[in-house]
């Protein structure tokens, strides 16, 4: 295939991808696709220009293709002029065999590249753009899985000559980022502390959400199998245990319970009362998790449930939000394990409470599972952990619960 530069006039509205680069990305793309068994049957390019990325990226592909060529302003006659921004969600459904590939438009403070990136994930199961490094660490992405990174180099070098590029004014690295989007609506949702709310062995069934978008999740429009009957209460401050709109409060609890008679029985407890002793016990309304809400609750009424096997709480030290180590530290039991929850590259590794910033407080109920966790390679595992989420710096223990998993059976107990 000819160069870019060989066969193409420069066009300054535009900042062009060199052929060389483009192999590069499609090779470290190609692999992760064999690797994690993906089967694309379509792949769409939403910033086109002259159509080189599709025109490489398909010699890999034995099997025919569907491919679309957009841009909001097409080079030739391969590609479709199309508004990628202005895609409503009616016109392209979801498809786990999608795969959507392109440089975008970088836009001002990265606004482009996180709008092209996010509707990528809400159509596709595969993302992959070739965007600025700190594109990694954007708490602006949602909804994603996994994620994979090939670091490019300075994008001065790279582009320099290309279009209307600015080698004195452009300074950043750029990376290839490969998406695996969490967006599946085939994909059941699975989190810790007994959230399952579709499990036939137990009288209840508790899930944790939130509506607020910039916390960690997961969001009530990632549930798929609410039904009428189900109740949602909010989850931190006075009115706990109370049922309210599910998108009354940015914490909530959604409650299923078995048989009816267990739903009228709950809904004739006396909240204020449930909230009281719940505020005896923990010493704060702010954190209502499934397994608290469960353990206040079973004591009014009978309810068969899994017990899970660790519990996790964020704690923090000097002027940090709260909860603070030392409001709980007459709780702590000698058996508990703590660790450093943000950076400095020794996640999961025990430390003194006081120790950090943010930890978390861990606590096994099989001391068998603790020594397990104990004998684990902690260096290795934050590793694995920062090729993952990009970064050490939110260890929450929704997230320690999912990593840890599956390296130690943490699943519920009768």
């Amino acid at each position: 295939m000819a160069s870019f530069k060989d066969k193409t006039p420069v066009n300054f509205d535009k900042i062009y991808t060199p052929l060389e680069v483009i192999q590069k990305c499609n090779r470290f793309l190609v692999d992760i696709l064999i690797n994690e068994g993906a089967e694309i049957d379509q792949i769409i390019d939403p910033a086109a220009g002259p159509n080189i990325w599709l025109n490489d990226l398909l010699t890999y592909f034995d099997a025919p293709v569907k491919t679309y060529s957009l841009d909001i302003a097409p080079d030739n006659d391969q590609v479709k002029k199309f508004d990628w921004l202005k895609l409503k969600d009616k016109e392209l459904k979801y498809s786990e065999h999608r795969l959507i590939v392109t440089n975008p438009p970088y836009g001002r403070s990265n606004n482009g590249t996180v709008s092209f990136i996010n509707i990528g994930l809400k159509h596709a199961k595969w993302v992959a753009m070739l965007v600025p490094t700190g594109t990694w660490t954007s708490i602006r992405i949602k909804n994603f899985n996994k994620r994979w990174k090939l670091d490019i180099g300075p994008i001065n070098q790279i582009f320099k000559g290309c279009g209307i590029f600015n080698e004195k004014t452009n300074s950043c690295n750029i990376s290839l980022i490969v998406y695996e989007s969490a967006n599946d609506p085939k994909k059941k949702l699975e989190l810790p502390y007994g959230n399952i709310l579709d499990d036939e062995e137990d009288d209840v069934g508790i899930l944790l959400y939130y509506n607020k978008k910039d916390s960690h999740g997961p969001y009530i429009d990632k549930i798929s199998n609410l039904n009428e009957n189900d109740i949602h209460t909010c989850a931190q401050g006075s009115l706990l245990f109370q049922p309210c709109n599910p998108a009354q409060y940015d914490k909530n609890l959604c409650i299923r319970f078995k048989t009816e008679e267990l739903r009228q029985q709950y809904l004739n407890l006396d909240f204020k009362k449930l909230t009281c002793l719940f505020k005896e016990n923990y010493e704060t309304t702010a954190e209502c998790s499934p397994w608290r809400w469960y353990e206040i609750v079973s004591r009014f009424m009978d309810l068969k449930k899994k017990r899970y096997k660790v519990s996790l709480k964020s704690l923090g030290n000097g002027n940090t939000h709260p909860p603070l180590v030392k409001e709980y530290k007459h709780l702590f039991q000698p058996n508990d394990i703590f660790c450093c929850a943000l950076g400095l590259g020794c996640l999961f590794k025990p430390c003194d409470p006081f120790k950090y910033q943010h930890v978390l407080w861990i606590r096994f109920y099989d001391q068998r599972l603790r020594q397990q966790y104990l004998s684990l390679d902690f260096k290795a595992l934050n590793k694995v952990w920062i090729s993952i989420h990009g970064t050490t710096s939110q260890a929450t223990p929704w997230r320690w619960f999912e990593f840890i998993s599956t390296y130690i059976n943490l699943n519920p107990e009768e």
